[in-house]
């Protein structure tokens, strides 16, 4: 007898949301390629509370969890004006139950769902950079679902030694540490006024943000709330602040996440990286005193997403590295699409 999908809000725990999708990719990926290891924290930090909740959907067969696709709104900017948009990722669905067609109800759905709310932009990724991927391939673009680009990642690796037991290559993590002596020293202290952002920051950081956005193709349209949640919704969020008398001038935020490989290590993500123009010496010392303070934390390696938002130099200086395209940001449009350049910088989350 056939089995019965139904496509329902999730309401469950966290613990156990991040559980399923943990086990899910696990069985995927274990052995085979680098994953993130989701947390019941980190979800609820990201996804949130009601009425967040009409983006988490969940597919049960027989009232058992078998998919999941999970999602956030937010406001984002194109040169042409603001729009509505979300941004997914998380599709797990349980191997058993593999081949009903769940990942494409579980579409269906989120589209269904986003029209009703007004939007009109869905952004995702798809991983392509191991042959194990599950992500769905480039082959699958149509008029109103894009494979704009393709990103890679910033690296900056912090201790050596734990990564070259950590990365799937030998080669390369020999080769971390082979060039240990040529990776710029971090120092122990910053030189300017540096230190962790405060609740009174949200306006000064949302007005830097704007400014240092205002020649993206494709950004988060911040405000001071969405904001707070970014920076202060969590202790997973950190975030440091540079100020210049009596301004804020530049702003890093990001989490940790236990990332697995061969060893599973804590890996950091910078989610925002912001400076006024001109002040790469700032951004540089700013960029220093976050990458000591995640090194002390027991940080193996930082990651920032490779969109063109951030100048080259003050990364390449203090030691990052850019790692070959492996993702594409997928546009899903739920109205006519926007053209946007493939070029252009962009200012957005890696999920």
């Amino acid at each position: 007898m056939s089995q019965c999908v139904t496509i329902n809000t999730y309401h469950g725990p966290w613990e156990d949301l991040a559980r399923f999708v943990q086990r899910v990719w696990t069985h995927d990926y274990a052995g085979r390629m680098t994953f993130p290891g989701w947390t019941g924290e980190y979800l609820q930090w990201q996804l949130g509370e009601p009425p967040e909740r009409h983006n988490l959907l969940g597919a049960f067969v027989d009232d058992t969890l078998a998919g999941v696709l999970l999602g956030t709104d937010r406001k984002m900017r194109t040169p042409v004006g603001g729009l509505a948009a979300s941004q997914w990722s998380w599709l797990s669905v349980d191997p058993q139950y593999r081949g009903m067609g769940i990942a494409r109800m579980l579409d269906e759905e989120r589209v269904r769902r986003q029209r009703d709310q007004d939007g009109e932009l869905i952004v995702s990724y798809r991983y392509v950079g191991s042959r194990h991927s599950q992500a769905e391939r480039p082959t699958a673009q149509t008029r109103f679902k894009k494979f704009h680009a393709k990103l890679g990642f910033w690296a900056r690796i912090l201790d050596p030694d734990r990564f070259a037991q950590w990365h799937y290559n030998t080669f390369e993590g020999q080769l971390a540490r082979w060039a240990r002596g040529l990776m710029p020293r971090i120092p122990l202290s910053a030189e300017r006024p540096i230190r962790p952002a405060t609740p009174d920051d949200l306006a000064p950081c949302v007005e830097l943000l704007r400014t240092c956005s205002s020649a993206m193709s494709l950004s988060i349209d911040w405000d001071v709330d969405s904001l707070r949640q970014q920076l202060f919704g969590s202790p997973l969020s950190q975030s440091l602040v540079m100020r210049d008398q009596d301004r804020i001038i530049g702003l890093i935020n990001y989490h940790q996440l236990p990332f697995h490989a061969r060893t599973v290590e804590n890996v950091a993500v910078i989610d925002i990286l912001a400076f006024l123009p001109q002040s790469h010496r700032s951004m540089i010392t700013l960029l220093q005193a976050t990458l000591a303070q995640m090194r002390d934390q027991g940080v193996i390696l930082a990651l920032k997403l490779r969109s063109g938002d951030t100048p080259a130099w003050p990364l390449l200086r203090t030691g990052f590295v850019p790692q070959p395209a492996d993702s594409y940001l997928v546009l899903q449009w739920l109205r006519e699409p926007v053209e946007l350049s493939r070029r252009s910088p962009m200012r957005l989350l890696w999920r």
